[in-house]
């Protein structure tokens, strides 16, 4: 997506006007991308070399969506796969998506809730600066914690976050936005490796995810970080 497509959506966005034929094309090339996405995806979950299928199995469950060809071939994958790794990576991001995964119990998942094994809520704060924009924490007895977002330089977005409840700790939970004021949220991203005994977790957000300005956007709008029960 080019830069005048990603400002026609941050303006339609933010409630400011934009031009009809503008929009169309922004929404044209979004929807190009994702689809450019989803065939690599595609491509590399049927790779011949598992080391490829596990490493494009994890990196689908940072996608904001599943979409339903990556979910069918995942679900095969869970299933079938040779490779013991690659069938557990499909098999978290299943999960991860709230999709079922073969062999597993439904009726035990619909009596306990993915999501709610913990739950912080957070915000964008005011402190803006080169070296990016401040996330903290909205409860006040989550003392230390202190988070940051910014540039990746290639169009995507770096999350740092320290202080990190010791709940989280050991984990992978998800970093999660709304899409829209008020609106529901849904996981950008999760974690690159678990969340350190100390607090520290790393969250890349490429570009073919969320752009960085779309996702600060979206940061704005609701964002809180989540256990998943694949953690």
């Amino acid at each position: 997506m080019n830069d005048e497509a990603r400002r026609a959506l941050e303006r339609e966005v933010a409630g400011l006007p934009v031009e009809a034929d503008a929009l169309a094309d922004a929404l044209m090339q979004r929807a190009f991308d994702r689809t450019v996405v989803v065939e690599a995806l595609l491509l590399g979950l049927n790779d011949p070399d598992p080391a490829t299928r596990r490493a494009i199995a994890r990196r689908a469950a940072r996608l904001e969506g599943l979409d339903p060809r990556v979910q069918a071939r995942l679900t095969v994958l869970t299933d079938q796969d040779d490779d013991r790794h690659v069938r557990e990576a499909a098999a978290a991001t299943l999960r991860a998506h709230d999709a079922p995964v073969p062999g597993e119990d439904v009726s035990r998942a619909s009596r306990e809730p993915r999501g709610r094994l913990a739950h912080l809520r957070l915000k964008v704060g005011t402190a803006r600066s080169s070296a990016g924009v401040a996330i903290i924490a909205e409860q006040d007895s989550t003392p230390g914690f202190e988070g940051v977002i910014s540039a990746d330089g290639a169009g995507g977005a770096v999350v740092v976050l320290r202080g990190v409840p010791s709940v989280f700790a050991g984990h992978r939970p998800a970093l999660r936005a709304a899409e829209e004021p008020n609106g529901a949220r849904s996981v950008v991203a999760v974690t690159q490796s678990p969340v350190s005994a100390s607090g520290h977790a790393l969250i890349p957000v490429p570009a073919e995810l969320v752009p960085y300005k779309e996702l600060l956007v979206r940061l704005d709008y609701g964002v809180d970080l989540e256990l998943l029960d694949d953690g």
